[in-house]
């Protein structure tokens, strides 16, 4: 019934879409948000930490999970993984980036991913270029603004080049060019902070900071448990089911779909290196997962069942709230 609902027309699904937002964040409006767990060595997530979070802020951070929801429903229908007027991706993605009451405002992670968005945008546009150099440059160029808001996003370096593999790219300029847009970002935060009299502090920071890294496995306390334990349902049955079932015959949509599937595997490896800031690396596998997931629940027959899949979503927040 809500699935269905929801698909109507356009318009009840913008409609729907907006009525739950303000639902959901409601509560972000009205509360007092402890101190974000910092990022001292991300200089621009260095604001971030310093600012007072209040009901401002959480309007901010709702329009911009909206503006990323929707990007992530043009972007599939833009390359044909769903109809154009499909936005089932943008409400499982809202439904997602709502799941801790205390990130409903604006965080590193909510920042992170409109960069990462747009990584995979120019990653699945690079298949149709004959001329991608610029289309490399961008992707290299976000990931690395990506990279000084959560440090562990220079990982994304390895899905460009997987993505290369993927699409049976090897020329050496190609490869380069994926050098080339993270370079300039260093180059000109070497400079800032060079002039500011803090380059070897900035050196030293980023070296410490992944010199120190701990892998292991999250700590998760109670309060997030229900959803953790819904989310990791949905990712075993999403990401294998796509890895060993994709039945795609357009050959560009499978490729474009094996990007999507990577992203989510490096999303997950990301967790594992640095479980330390997770509430942070978490948010970057919502992305792909916001389709895989959109996609097993269009394959679904009963519409009862399509319904249970959003509900438990539903549910696993709802309980985060109340514990």
């Amino acid at each position: 019934m809500i699935v269905s609902f929801f698909r109507n027309n356009y318009q009840t699904e913008i409609f729907t879409i907006l009525l739950a937002s303000i639902i959901i964040w409601l509560g972000g409006f009205n509360i007092d948000f402890p101190p974000l767990p910092s990022l001292g060595v991300a200089p621009l997530s260095s604001p971030l930490f310093s600012i007072e979070h209040n009901w401002i802020t959480s309007v901010i951070a709702l329009l911009l999970v909206l503006l990323e929801s929707f990007m992530i429903s043009s972007i599939a229908g833009r390359f044909k993984i769903f109809r154009l007027t499909n936005l089932l991706p943008s409400l499982i993605y809202l439904l997602f980036m709502s799941f801790y009451q205390h990130f409903l405002t604006l965080t590193p992670a909510l920042i992170s991913n409109f960069f990462v968005i747009l990584l995979l945008y120019y990653l699945l546009e690079l298949y149709s270029k004959r001329e991608p150099l610029l289309f490399i440059f961008n992707a290299s160029f976000v990931m690395g603004i990506a990279a000084l808001i959560i440090p562990e996003n220079l990982i994304l370096l390895l899905l460009i080049w997987i993505t290369f593999v993927i699409y049976r790219s090897y020329s050496f300029r190609e490869w380069a060019a994926s050098l080339s847009g993270i370079t300039v970002v260093f180059i000109f935060t070497a400079s800032y902070f060079y002039l500011a009299d803090n380059y070897q502090l900035f050196l030293e920071s980023y070296a410490s900071y992944f010199n120190n890294l701990k892998t292991g496995y999250p700590d998760i306390s109670h309060q997030h448990l229900p959803f953790i334990l819904v989310l990791g349902f949905f990712t075993l049955i999403t990401i294998p089911r796509m890895i060993f079932k994709l039945d795609e015959t357009i050959i560009r949509t499978r490729k474009r779909l094996n990007v999507i599937i990577f992203l989510a595997l490096i999303s997950l490896l990301v967790l594992f290196i640095n479980p330390r800031y997770w509430e942070y690396h978490i948010y970057m596998l919502f992305i792909p997962l916001s389709i895989t997931l959109a996609r097993l629940i269009m394959s679904i027959k009963k519409e009862r069942n399509k319904d249970w899949a959003l509900l438990l979503i539903i549910i696993a927040i709802v309980i985060e709230r109340v514990l």
